[in-house]
């Protein structure tokens, strides 16, 4: 993700709109599309509907986790080193988000 710069005026708050402040704006990419203005119709759902272990689901929450779409934000490391997490429970997760054609942050496809 690259950041952008853009410069916007503003009307000055303390004399009322007579003069204008220049801000210079940080512009990341959304995180939900990506700057495509399209979103996968998966990121949304719930990861409570998703076929996943009871310890899983625990961790996830635990996390604060509640999207896919936050889900494939997290790195392995992240799950993995997450409390009561383990190298299953990674798998389960890994294995789930193939099937659906998607992967964690810095998952490398084989």
């Amino acid at each position: 993700m690259m950041d952008r710069f853009q410069v916007a005026a503003t009307p000055c708050p303390d004399c009322r709109g007579k003069g204008q402040i220049t801000l210079l704006v940080s512009v990341q990419s959304c995180a939900r599309c990506h700057g495509s203005g399209q979103i996968h119709p998966l990121l949304d759902r719930s990861v409570e509907d998703l076929e996943l272990s009871i310890r899983s689901r625990n961790i996830l929450r635990k996390l604060g986790v509640q999207t896919i779409s936050q889900l494939i934000q997290l790195s392995p490391a992240q799950l993995h080193g997450a409390r009561n997490s383990n190298a299953l429970v990674l798998k389960e997760v890994q294995d789930l988000l193939a099937r659906l054609g998607l992967g964690l942050r810095g998952d490398v496809a084989i």
